[in-house]
């Protein structure tokens, strides 16, 4: 355990995009304590927490996990940037921004169809593992978290993967129009 005045990559983060630890806290969903017990040592960071960080604040997700506080800090989109409060600001603009862009929707579909794909391929394998009812645990766990974070408007019946994406299309092409354009954020 490290003595309370040891500096970590999460207090050297925090100083670099001026951010308290009660406001990293609130970004991510965590608790206070959590991370003062993170930067004190007596907890070990999590990937998944890493990870979080890194998507609300711009920092690269391996130079927080590799706990050298002593290493210059760098961007999560640009290792050979470093991170700087700017690039904290630009993140939270990106993330707090509402965007209406046309390309954002075709940007989805797409992720949406290449997991559809890989899910394909990843249950053709469980299957060929007999290992079929845990991949239906895992997809299920992972749907309702999803689901959780982000409930559906409204149930809708079951439907053929080519028809739900045309419905997708038509309610995300339905929402964008609704929403503002978008603005260029420097």
């Amino acid at each position: 355990m490290r003595p309370s005045s040891c500096k970590s990559t999460l207090t050297v983060m925090r100083s670099v995009a001026g951010i308290t630890m009660e406001q990293l806290a609130h970004l991510i969903g965590c608790n206070r304590n959590s991370l003062q017990q993170i930067e004190l040592g007596r907890l070990k960071l999590s990937d998944k927490m890493a990870e979080k960080i890194a998507l609300h604040t711009g920092i690269d997700m391996n130079w927080l996990l590799r706990g050298d506080y002593r290493a210059s800090p760098v961007s999560q989109h640009d290792p050979n940037l470093p991170y700087t409060r700017e690039i904290y600001q630009r993140t939270r603009a990106e993330i707090s921004r509402p965007r209406a862009d046309p390309i954002d929707g075709r940007m989805l579909d797409s992720f949406l169809e290449s997991a559809y794909q890989q899910l394909c391929a990843s249950a053709l394998e469980a299957y060929g593992r007999d290992d079929l009812i845990y991949f239906y645990y895992r997809v299920r766990e992972s749907v309702e978290g999803v689901t959780e974070q982000w409930p559906p408007s409204s149930r809708s019946e079951p439907m053929a993967a080519a028809q739900t994406q045309q419905l997708f299309r038509e309610r995300f092409e339905k929402i964008r129009r609704k929403k503002r354009p978008s603005k260029p954020l420097f």
